[in-house]
């Protein structure tokens, strides 16, 4: 109903682990808390793309710095610089 739990998936543990995730500075703890959370949600399969796009950027040799994100957005765009023949 609120964010982008669109499925409207539900499970407290994985509501844990992800807390647990966020307040661990630990990096490898980390790593296998999410883990722990990416093998839970392999299993229940709570949504299945049905689709997904192809982020292709073309652009002129004397642009620089841009990196295309997986999001797709236009966040890279801070970096850019051309460079003036």
């Amino acid at each position: 109903p609120h964010g982008a739990n669109r499925g409207r998936y539900k499970n407290p543990r994985i509501d844990s682990l992800i807390e647990e995730g966020r307040t661990t500075v630990d990096i490898s703890m980390r790593t296998m808390i999410y883990r722990k959370v990416q093998n839970i949600l392999a299993a229940d399969l709570p949504y299945v793309s049905l689709w997904y796009t192809k982020n292709v950027a073309v652009m002129d040799r004397s642009v620089h710095g841009f990196v295309v994100y997986p999001a797709g957005d236009f966040f890279s765009l801070k970096d850019v610089w051309m460079e003036h023949n």
